[in-house]
């Protein structure tokens, strides 16, 4: 929190010399002081809150109103503050680029004058861009997720297993942004779709008063294959044995580096699941360690190997293990896209952020999530991906 707070004020402060400095008609505005003033306040009220609302503050003390409250004050206000940090310097560039094309400040003639003011509205321009399209991703992080279709064509798929509907629903973060009554909208959604199977892929809730209740409602999709899942990194931050205590208790089967085979026309689907290595620690060999010993045991007459993993940074260890088709989530697309593809792809080629990847000829969808832990999503939207299986 400290290195958070830190980070936070260094903006604010960057923000506010660069405005007063390069901008001073603007910081002569009220309205322009008291609104950075107001942004900079709301990072560290929103990172006060939230630890405060998952008990990291207060001991034996949770509440997941104020989780939610200090995200979306934290979250926004450090989106609108970044958009800021770049613009502002930006805006000043822009004229001091501008005025070298302009006759001298001391002529007077209308065409000069005239060339000033449109160049002073293209300037003010700049921030204001740069804070609708911040406004714009908080709005999106809003939106509800939707079921949506994602078909993947796999060679040589057996036919009991053509036209299979897989609907893959993970990182909601209940209790980080959403509240249960987001819930039953996406359960009607998702039974609209008509799954054969429902796999969970982790990060479904960060107050755990909430995950039996979330668990019992998914449990009404009802597929006829049954619903599995797999753990995140915040079901080991929010405790791992009450965690596994609670999804014990529903119809729910949980892959904790387990598999499961299913007979589907007369050709044999094995599910399998790896844990997450935050429980574990970060060693290289976690993910082709785990799933060896999820795999332990399976059938080697498996028409189709469906690997459940919450991080896709565990694809390439499975597929080189005979995983034909990994469903992750983790990244949340990093939350802004264009053209269904994370707007950071090419500076992370590797890091499997959004969508369908393939490597030793086995093939991975990683879901942008149907949640968010940051109140910002711009061309990336929620999601509860619904996998089709084709044949190629």
């Amino acid at each position: 929190m400290v290195g958070a707070l830190l980070f936070a004020a260094a903006v604010g402060l960057v923000v506010v010399g660069s405005t007063r400095t390069w901008h001073s008609r603007w910081w002569a505005r009220r309205i322009v002081r008291h609104g950075i003033i107001v942004l900079a306040a709301l990072v560290p009220l929103g990172l006060f809150l939230r630890r405060l609302g998952i008990g990291r503050l207060v001991e034996g003390f949770h509440s997941a109103p104020l989780s939610i409250a200090g995200g979306v004050l934290g979250g926004g206000g450090a989106i609108a503050l970044l958009s800021l940090f770049f613009s502002v310097p930006t805006a000043a560039a822009l004229r001091g680029i501008g005025s070298r094309f302009l006759s001298p400040v001391a002529s007077a003639s209308p065409s000069s004058l005239k060339r000033r003011a449109v160049l002073e509205a293209a300037v003010a321009a700049v921030p204001l861009i740069t804070l609708g399209v911040a406004a714009a991703g908080i709005g999106g992080a809003f939106v509800p997720a939707k079921v949506v279709e994602r078909p993947m064509k796999i060679a040589g798929l057996a036919p009991g297993l053509e036209g299979l509907r897989i609907l893959q629903i993970t990182d909601l973060h209940l209790g980080a942004f959403h509240v249960p009554s987001a819930i039953p909208g996406l359960v009607d959604r998702a039974r609209e779709a008509k799954p054969d199977l429902v796999v969970l892929t982790g990060d479904m809730c960060d107050h755990m008063p909430w995950l039996h209740e979330a668990l019992r409602r998914f449990e009404e999709i009802a597929p006829k294959h049954g619903l599995f899942a797999v753990l995140g990194n915040h079901e080991h931050y929010r405790g791992l044995e009450e965690n596994l205590r609670i999804y014990d208790k529903t119809s729910i089967r949980l892959l904790h580096d387990a598999h499961h085979t299913l007979e589907l026309g007369g050709d044999k689907l094995l599910v399998m699941g790896v844990d997450d290595p935050s429980g574990w620690g970060f060693e290289p060999e976690h993910y082709r360690r785990h799933a060896e010993i999820a795999l332990s045991g399976a059938p080697s007459d498996a028409a189709l190997t469906l690997g459940l993993c919450h991080r896709p940074k565990g694809f390439r260890p499975l597929a080189e293990l005979g995983v034909d088709l990994t469903l992750s989530g983790h990244t949340h697309g990093a939350q802004a896209g264009f053209n269904e593809r994370s707007l950071l792809e090419p500076f992370a080629e590797e890091a499997y952020l959004w969508g369908r990847y393939e490597h030793a000829g086995k093939q991975l969808y990683t879901s942008s999530g149907a949640g968010h832990w940051a109140a910002f999503r711009l061309a990336c939207p929620s999601e509860a991906a619904l996998i089709v299986l084709e044949k190629a």
